[in-house]
């Protein structure tokens, strides 16, 4: 019975994480650095203990070369992202986030967007919003701060029933 804040957690170069079942944790990754893959995992069952984030994938900025794809996050709270990009340290650069099932959090996703300036090559398309836990997928949308950066591209992302989201 001990509280797991993240399950990946810290600065992560040329690293792949395949076919994971993660959960019951507060994080699943909590990941900075360069080249990682996180491809075909299964997040939920988050738990959540004062004072922490959930999120099923969080960056915290300055970071490139991601992707992710074809994993499935069911994040059931009211509370941040299944997938996070945040602008904590820096802009972050070339991701590939495709054809992933993502479901719940605060926002379901959360753009890239803040004040160190543009996300850049940022590619978010064919996911799936799910409905999971709220009726707009995550408890406040489906997104937040998407930045419209150079490179930046939104496409072909749907709520599960397969209704278009149009770019924020």
């Amino acid at each position: 019975t001990h509280q797991i804040n993240d399950v990946f957690s810290g600065e992560s170069h040329d690293s792949v994480y395949y076919r994971n079942h993660l959960s019951t944790a507060c994080n699943t990754f909590e990941l900075g650095g360069s080249n990682i893959q996180i491809i075909e995992n299964l997040m939920d069952d988050f738990v959540y203990y004062t004072d922490a984030h959930l999120d099923g994938i969080q960056v915290g900025g300055g970071d490139s070369g991601y992707r992710i794809l074809r994993n499935k996050i069911l994040l059931e709270a009211d509370q941040t992202g299944a997938i996070s990009l945040f602008q904590d340290w820096g802009v972050n650069t070339d991701f590939v986030i495709d054809s992933n099932y993502l479901a719940g959090g605060g926002y379901t996703f959360y753009g890239g967007a803040g004040s160190f300036g543009h996300s850049t090559e940022i590619a978010f398309t064919n996911n799936i919003f799910g409905r999971d836990f709220w009726p707009d997928s995550g408890y406040w949308g489906p997104v937040a701060y998407w930045d419209g950066g150079v490179g930046n591209e939104w496409s072909n992302n749907r709520f599960d029933d397969g209704e278009l989201i149009p770019e924020p």
